[in-house]
């Protein structure tokens, strides 16, 4: 197992997509970065006045409650978590490409007869999955806090406590992602449909097409359905906010993000080691 794992790890950063897809994902950051920046901080400028203007015009009794229940204007941090969003577009793409090379390579065709086999390279494979979207993440956050030092003017490090538990929600839910990537691509043979579901998603047309089914199904069952919550990666795109006013919150989704990723990370694996035979590799 360790020698398969260090063999797909070495593939992995010999692989030139490893490179290319941190890159873009950086330098899309950055171009985003530097074209928001101008009116991000007229907008943190005006709620900054609004919110002083607020409180100065408080009555003494309530000034202070009035300043702990306004934590989150202006928050520039939750920019940074906008930012970190695109990690799923790039591990998905990743891993359809790393995956669908391996699969056309005439070497796999001779070790993936046996289910033994066949566990070690699914494994070793989701571990590329974790490693790249923990680099992914870590990259991004970076990039994301110094741009935002360096480009917004009311940019403060508060909350990064919560920013990196969003992180760690984040990377979690993307381990799971990546696997499903890897699982889609080794069932239909081809990096398209990965691809194609991940520009969909990040389209919000997989969005809309949830939403339509819950509604019917919520009518249906009398119960309220909600898919987003059910899926990694329409709860990553959807359900996963940060509120930097309320930990509660942060702590239950967090909780709900490793219960998701643990499942599904499992999940597809299994399925990935057991379904797929020898003749699966053409």
């Amino acid at each position: 197992m360790l020698n398969v794992i260090r063999m797909e790890l070495h593939r992995m950063l010999h692989t030139r997509s490893f490179y290319i897809t941190l890159a873009v994902n950086i330098l899309l950051i950055a171009l985003l970065f530097s074209v928001m920046a101008p009116s991000l901080n007229e907008g943190f400028a005006a709620e900054q006045a609004a919110a002083d203007t607020s409180i100065s015009q408080s009555v003494e009794g309530w000034k202070m409650e009035m300043v702990l229940d306004n934590r989150n204007a202006p928050n520039p941090i939750n920019v940074c978590c906008a930012f970190t969003d695109w990690c799923i577009l790039f591990v998905v793409i990743f891993m359809a490409c790393f995956v669908g090379r391996f699969y056309k390579d005439g070497f796999c065709k001779n070790v993936m007869g046996s289910r033994g086999y066949r566990f070690r390279f699914q494994m070793a494979q989701s571990v590329c999955a974790v490693i790249y979207s923990a680099v992914n993440v870590i990259l991004t956050a970076a990039v994301s806090l110094l741009l935002a030092k360096a480009l917004i003017h009311s940019f403060t490090f508060a909350y990064l406590d919560m920013f990196g538990l969003y992180l760690l929600g984040q990377f979690l839910l993307l381990c799971a992602i990546g696997s499903f990537s890897a699982f889609l691509t080794e069932w239909t043979h081809s990096t398209v449909p990965a691809i194609v579901y991940i520009f969909l998603l990040s389209t919000n047309i997989v969005a809309m097409m949830t939403a339509y089914i819950d509604s019917h199904l919520s009518d249906w069952l009398h119960k309220e359905i909600v898919m987003a919550d059910c899926l990694p990666s329409l709860y990553y795109t959807n359900q996963f906010l940060l509120d930097v006013s309320d930990s509660t919150k942060n702590n239950a989704m967090l909780l709900h993000a490793v219960m998701l990723s643990m499942i599904f990370f499992i999940v597809y694996n299994v399925a990935g080691s057991v379904l797929l035979t020898k003749r699966d590799v053409k």
